[in-house]
């Protein structure tokens, strides 16, 4: 069985990271491009076989590449927490929900 390793800070200086940056390697699956940028989906390697690969969606000012193209990119994570208020069917009480929104923003 092989062991998932998480980076380290000595790993993140061999990428230059900064803070709150992201190294992401993989495949586009799919890209749309939008009035003033490119919204690029990108499936992740599998950890394991017996793992399903994980997609995260990358936003750009330019176009990252092709479907099938395998890419290497460097990313900071962007996103947002909202609040919202819902009735419970059941008893009809009002309750607050959250959520968060979450993707990737190329570095350029």
């Amino acid at each position: 069985m092989s062991e998932i390793q998480s980076a380290t800070p000595t790993q993140a200086k061999k990428y230059n990271l900064l803070r709150n940056q992201i190294h992401i390697f993989g495949r586009i699956e799919d890209f749309k491009r939008n009035e003033k940028d490119y919204t690029t989906t990108v499936t992740l390697p599998s950890t394991d076989e017996f793992t399903k690969p994980q997609s995260v969606s990358i936003q750009s000012k330019t176009s990252i590449g092709q479907r099938g193209d395998v890419v290497e990119l460097l990313c900071t994570p962007c996103g947002f927490y909202s609040r919202f208020e819902y009735s419970d069917k059941k008893t009809g009480e009002k309750l607050t929900g959250s959520k968060v929104v979450g993707w990737f923003e190329l570095v350029e």
